[in-house]
């Protein structure tokens, strides 16, 4: 949107010289100003198209990853079905880690503190 003071060149002898150069410093502005925010407004879609397609790779790459972890934890759940297959197949195999050693820590003579200091009275 530039302005066009040629019509002003027209009205000189209407305004004064220092008139007449305030104005065309104005005009000179506002074109300034209007091609800064041209290049503003190019500058933010360039931003927000690479945010978009930076939102893309992302989800692309987040989509990805989700997949190789879902693969991988498919195959591990697989391994450990597998494992808990072959340990149930097992003869010597028992329900509890306990079942072969049936001896308690508790079995043993219990002392107490009381009883220690007590017998030195």
């Amino acid at each position: 949107m530039t302005s066009d003071m040629s019509d002003t060149h027209y009205h000189g002898d209407e305004i004064s010289a220092d008139t007449y150069a305030t104005l065309r410093r104005h005009q000179f502005n506002l074109e300034s100003l209007e091609e800064r925010l041209q290049r503003m407004e190019n500058t933010t879609a360039t931003m927000k198209e690479k945010w978009c397609r930076g939102d893309e790779a992302m989800r692309d790459v987040t989509g990805s990853c989700i997949s190789a972890l879902t693969s991988k934890i498919k195959s591990i759940q697989g391994v450990l079905m597998a494992i808990h297959s072959y340990i149930a197949r097992r003869p010597e195999a028992s329900l509890s880690i306990d079942r072969r050693n049936n001896i308690s820590t508790d079995i043993h003579h219990r002392t107490s503190v009381d009883d220690a200091t007590n017998r030195g009275r």
